[in-house]
């Protein structure tokens, strides 16, 4: 008996051919697959009494509600935040999603944003526009990242990856998980902290990086209370979601000066209004969303979902299983 695989590519993406493929290069028996393309909400509808695995960056909540063979929904984003529901959360389908294969590139990009901040790459823009030879005038800004302490909130797989990389510049790294056990230890975390512990990552932090999914316990999570417990020296990175961060408080510890910059690559609201406060501000680096994407993410998501397949059709544990109760 064949397995009837969904792929809800979305009309942004419509090489299904090329998706199947790569799944299929990822499976011991690919002929127990038949796969269904479903670029439409509306098709995804019609095939939803028959499918048994749905693969897709948004679910169609309707036809989540007719699917009654439905055992597996596989997400191709790591933040799930953005399409679960109730019904969904509650049921015996299990959720998996693409944790893992942003790690690289988000973490490559978190740290180009402190190496902007660290190395005042906007002052070498304006000396190709001024041709004023100010030499120590703008060397005597740089800072070295050596000894600085960089906190990273969340040690996801990103996270992990970013406490590599910032220890391989000689950076301190603090972070926090969701909770603490006495046998974890990690070589690049110089100091390993619970969630609550977040203020004293705060102060002692020079770059605070944020990488934690949202969810009902992350959402707010830094306010103006927490500008007010970090340096006046130090950068804020959002890179996980826009909500996390109160939007007001931080446009006023911008203007103020309570922190010394921010690099936001997410937003309370997407795509970030024309008359955002933000775009005014010169300690500032927006970036529209893109942290975690790169011309091969299709083929890596794609080969990430055939391994998984896999394991579903031998009858093996499944990775990368959200934990409905947190959300992630």
């Amino acid at each position: 008996m064949s397995v009837n695989v969904a792929i809800h590519t979305t009309r942004r993406y419509e090489k299904f051919t090329s998706i199947v493929d790569i799944i299929k290069n990822e499976l011991a028996r690919p002929e127990e697959v038949n796969f269904i393309h479903t670029p439409y909400p509306s098709d995804v509808l019609e095939v939803a009494k028959k499918i048994d695995v749905l693969a897709c960056y948004t679910i169609p909540r309707e036809a989540f509600e007719t699917a009654d063979r439905l055992s597996w929904v596989h997400i191709g984003t790591a933040g799930i935040d953005h399409t679960v529901f109730p019904e969904l959360m509650k049921s015996d389908v299990i959720v998996t999603n693409s944790s893992g294969i942003h790690a690289g590139p988000a973490s490559e990009f978190v740290m180009a944003q402190i190496l902007h901040f660290s190395k005042h790459l906007d002052d070498f823009r304006k000396f190709r526009e001024s041709k004023q030879w100010s030499q120590w005038e703008l060397a005597a800004k740089i800072t070295l990242l050596h000894n600085k302490t960089i906190g990273i909130v969340g040690l996801g797989a990103i996270g992990k990856q970013i406490a590599r990389k910032a220890q391989a510049f000689d950076m301190q790294v603090i972070a926090t998980k969701y909770s603490v056990r006495p046998e974890d230890q990690y070589a690049f975390v110089d100091m390993l902290l619970s969630q609550k512990k977040l203020p004293t990552l705060l102060r002692e932090s020079d770059f605070v990086v944020l990488t934690v999914p949202l969810t009902s316990q992350t959402k707010g999570l830094i306010t103006t209370r927490s500008f007010n417990q970090m340096k006046s020296s130090a950068y804020l990175i959002n890179i996980a979601r826009g909500v996390i961060v109160d939007e007001t408080a931080l446009v006023n510890a911008l203007r103020q000066k309570k922190i010394a910059g921010a690099a936001l690559d997410v937003f309370s609201e997407e795509p970030l209004p024309i008359n955002s406060p933000l775009f005014q501000l010169d300690n500032v680096l927006l970036s529209p969303h893109i942290s975690g994407n790169f011309p091969e993410y299709i083929e890596w998501a794609s080969r990430d979902f055939g391994q998984n397949l896999n394991r579903y059709l031998t009858g093996e544990r499944l990775k990368n299983i959200v934990n409905k109760e947190r959300g992630y």
